[in-house]
């Protein structure tokens, strides 16, 4: 069996020496953050620690940025799962 996804929330105000600790035990392939707060992400870019980050740009009147959208823009072939709208 083999899991698509699994979320690690982290606080976004960890230092990059507090967010190493984190990264060492969870190992994971993708960050997901916010531009304005990727610093300490951006610090431990070459460590090895990860492989990809996504940032993501708060935007007036942007509720939402789909997923798809976002998939259909990146050189990396990613398969979405089908979802029904609740």
């Amino acid at each position: 069996m083999k899991l698509g996804i699994i979320p690690v929330l982290v606080n976004s105000l960890l230092t990059a020496v507090e967010l190493t600790a984190v990264l060492e035990q969870t190992r994971p392939e993708v960050i997901f953050t916010e531009t304005s707060r990727s610093g300490a992400v951006r610090e431990l870019g070459g460590s090895g620690l990860f492989k990809h980050v996504v940032c993501a740009e708060r935007r007036s009147g942007a509720a939402k940025l789909p997923f798809a959208s976002l998939a259909a823009s990146s050189s990396t072939a990613v398969a979405t799962a089908r979802y029904a709208e609740r």
